[in-house]
């Protein structure tokens, strides 16, 4: 039997695998290597830098031209934010660690083959869970609002296409 850290840590994947965005099966396919597993990897690779807002409007400074100011406003952020994601990732960390996983209502559950379904722990588990995820979601609007209030309006539409472009490039 699993022990019950091992099952919320289970839990939490599949429900992270089940709400996780991806592409859709088609683009999936491919042997290691190949056109499509390669175009996979650099759209997941460009998604992730998203996550780094001022440091993904700093890498396409030329496309966007971006002034001497708005170059230093945006290292200056990009410094700020990176410490500011760090801190929402620890203090996630901390949270999700401070919970004993041997009394979650989900850990429980998976454990067992009879017996009552605490349904409404397993809900209560999972709305934490939730809440993890909205506050990162909000930290990352957040971020990327304070770089957009560097940029132009043309340049905040330019950004949002260069972005849109790098993860999803025209089909072959």
């Amino acid at each position: 039997m699993l022990q019950p850290a091992m099952l919320w840590r289970l839990s939490t994947l599949a429900v992270a695998t089940l709400f996780m965005a991806t592409q859709p099966l088609s683009a999936q396919i491919g042997k290691p290597g190949t056109a499509d597993s390669i175009l996979l990897a650099q759209r997941r690779s460009n998604a992730v830098k998203i996550l780094a807002p001022a440091r993904f409007a700093l890498e396409k400074r030329t496309e966007l031209g971006l002034n001497a100011g708005q170059v230093t406003a945006l290292q200056k952020l990009a410094v700020a934010l990176d410490d500011s994601a760090g801190v929402r990732r620890y203090r996630t960390m901390k949270l999700m660690q401070s919970r004993d996983p041997a009394s979650s209502a989900t850990a429980k559950a998976a454990a067992s083959w009879v017996g009552p379904i605490d349904e409404s722990g397993i809900t209560g588990d999972f709305c934490q869970q939730s809440q993890y995820q909205a506050d990162a979601m909000i930290g990352l609007v957040r971020d990327r609002h304070m770089v957009g209030a560097v940029l132009t309006p043309a340049q905040r539409t330019q950004l949002e296409q260069i972005f849109a472009a790098s993860v999803n490039p025209p089909s072959r």
